[in-house]
């Protein structure tokens, strides 16, 4: 059984992140398209933490004999799907990257090659 003190830490700190998700959704400074992730997560957790008894059932369908080892599964494995999309979205970002580097490559040397016909017209 979870203990009270920390069911009111679950709820506190959970709490405090929804803030600061709102927080930095508002500033502009976090998309919403990468928010609602931490925002979902933070949610359920708060929902756990206030009903802990949905902690134990899922602890008992999964056959762990302790409810706070399910909640640590549960959120690593959380983490886990997180990390994986996000690399997943870093190594798309790094193709786009490499692509757009060797494009304004192309458009400077295009850009350098008028410039010297400039010139030359010039003299």
């Amino acid at each position: 059984m979870i203990t009270k003190s920390f069911q009111i830490i679950l709820i506190v700190i959970t709490s405090l992140n929804i803030l600061l998700n709102i927080y930095y959704i508002k500033k502009m400074e976090m998309r919403i398209k990468y928010s609602l992730i931490w925002l979902t997560l933070s949610l359920l957790l708060l929902i756990l933490a206030i009903f802990p008894k949905t902690i134990m059932f899922i602890a008992g369908v999964l056959n762990i004999s302790s409810d706070t080892n399910t909640l640590y599964m549960m959120a690593i494995s959380f983490l886990y799907i997180i990390s994986f999309s996000f690399s997943i979205m870093f190594s798309r970002n790094s193709r786009k990257i490499t692509t757009l580097v060797q494009y304004i490559a192309v458009l400077n040397r295009k850009i350098e090659k008028l410039e010297e016909k400039v010139n030359r017209i010039d003299s």
